[in-house]
This record gives C-alpha cells, structure tokens and sequence, in this order.
C-alpha cells in the first residue's frame, strides 16, 4: 500500500517531470477571483463552484481534480481513475490552508493569482523542455520542422503544376465581388489555356505596379483568336468597370495579365489571412508559436 501510495505521489507532485502535471487552482473563465480548495467541491470561486484541475503544459489540457480531503500537510484528490495525494509545497504559495473552515480548506488571497501562476508554470515548463533537450534531438526536431515547411511547399508547387497557376488559391481581400463572394473567401484557381475567357467567368488577374491581384467578373469579351482576347472587368458590387484600375491607357485585359479563373470557393476560412496581414504582429506570434510546437513537442 505504502509502494502504490509513493508511487501516486511521485506522479502528481507538481513538478515539470510529473506525468499528470501540476496541481492548480484555476478557472475556465476570465473572471478569476478568490478561491478555496474544499473536500468533495474541488476549486470554489465565489458565487459560482469549480474544481482544481490538473495542467498538462505539453499535452495542451487540464483535467479535472476532485478534492476528497485538506488537511494541512496537502489534500487528497481523484484524477481520473487514481487517487493522489498532493503534498502542501505543490499547492501554490498563495493559498493559505484555514483549518478553522467548515470543512477545512486552502484559500486564495490575490484575485490574479490563479492566472499568474498558470503563465509561469506555462513558461517554466516550455524552457525546461528545450533544456532537457540534447544536441541530438534538437536536430531531430528541427529536421521535423524543415521537413514539414519543404511538404507544403512542395503540395504548393504541385497545385501550380495541376492548376497551371502561379496562384491557385486566393484569399478574397475586399467586398466587391459581394454577393457573389465574401471578404475572407477561399477560391481555388486554374488557368487552362485551351479554355477560352467568356462573358461571366469570375477571374483573377494581375495589374502592373501593383503586387496583389484582383478578383472580378468579366463583362466584355473581344476576340479574334484564343489567344488574342482583350476583356473587360468589374466587380458585381461596384457601380462602374474596372478601367479606373487598371494601368495608365490600358483600357483592356489580355490573357497574359490572367492568373486563374475561379472554380470553387471556402467561405471565409481565409480571414486568418487577412488579419495577419492587417495585423504584421500577429502573423509573427503565430508563425513563431507553430516553430516552437514543433520544436519542443517530442510526439
């Protein structure tokens, strides 16, 4: 009894090495505010009930911990299928044990607490991993890592291959092909040559000086050959054609301005695009966030 007892509690003590993780008291709110730790109830927040939950910081979850019994030495719980013990140096140092309570438990004293102590155990656990890390297994993953951006683009380079399109997706940036296609839109592009432009063909094409292309409806076509067509653009919600876009005396398309005709669409899944472009920080936080997942996460 005394071996499964010592065993339980090398698994839970809350340390980065622990396998279920660390003993906290948090919430799944943003309101975080005082808190006690009571047999049978779990976390309480005040006016509304909560459990302690266990933090997995490399496993991405939580899982519920059921409080049995505090008592000032730590507190018993259930994690699942087993039941620990959690020794008072594991319970955060804000939580103060108030054996005068009815029924004894640990409180909170610092409304951010919880929060708090979420981020740095977050952060402690992230560096420990990368320092436990030896030469060989950073190359490892960092061959992962090379290995998962040469694949896209490879999946890429192959869709311009099919596609013949230097871009075969795009991401609808502005509203004026509404209602027909909405800002955030996904089209999927090909641009075969043997197929003639006609009267309605939503194309993507390119002006020159300007670097993102544009997605319109063609309204008029003239054409003496399938490769001398000269046509005319404009988007479904905009009052007047497109000439007022194009380049100086240019009052017409051709082929070669062409970078694909739309045959299907995504709705709205490329907003992400949109706003990493609106917001530059956001695309390097998530760019640096998916390269340290992949460099620390071993599975």
């Amino acid at each position: 009894m005394e071996t499964v007892k010592q065993k339980l509690f090398n698994e839970v003590e809350g340390t980065c090495s622990g396998k279920h993780g660390f003993i906290i008291a948090v919430t799944t709110i943003d309101n975080i505010g005082h808190g006690i730790i009571q047999p049978g109830r779990g976390f309480v927040l005040y006016p509304v009930k909560y459990k302690a939950i266990v933090f997995r910081p490399f496993k991405g979850q939580v899982m519920d911990a059921v409080v049995n019994q505090v008592n000032k030495v730590g507190l018993f719980c259930d994690i699942g299928p087993l039941s620990c013990f959690v020794s008072r140096h594991c319970i955060p140092p804000d939580m103060e044990f108030e054996p005068n309570a009815n029924p004894p438990c640990y409180k909170t004293k610092d409304d951010s607490v919880v929060s708090k102590m979420l981020k740095s155990m977050w952060e402690s656990a992230l560096f420990d991993e990368v320092r436990r890390m030896n030469c060989r297994q950073m190359l490892y993953q960092i061959l992962n890592f090379a290995m998962i951006v040469s694949s896209a683009l490879m999946i890429w380079k192959g869709l311009m291959v099919v596609t013949n399109s230097e871009s075969p997706i795009v991401v609808v940036l502005s509203g004026s092909m509404e209602p027909a296609f909405h800002r955030g839109d996904l089209l999927l592009l090909t641009n075969d040559m043997e197929d003639p432009i006609r009267t309605g063909d939503i194309t993507v094409f390119k002006i020159e000086g300007r670097d993102i292309p544009i997605v319109h409806r063609v309204i008029k076509v003239h054409e003496k050959s399938n490769m001398e067509t000269k046509f005319l653009t404009k988007g479904d919600n905009n009052q007047v054609d497109d000439r007022g876009l194009y380049a100086p005396g240019q009052f017409w398309l051709q082929r070669k301005d062409v970078v694909g005709r739309a045959k299907g669409f995504v709705p709205y899944i490329g907003m992400l695009t949109i706003l990493m472009n609106d917001y530059p920080k956001l695309k390097y936080a998530v760019l640096a966030c998916l390269a340290l997942f992949v460099l620390i996460h071993r599975e």
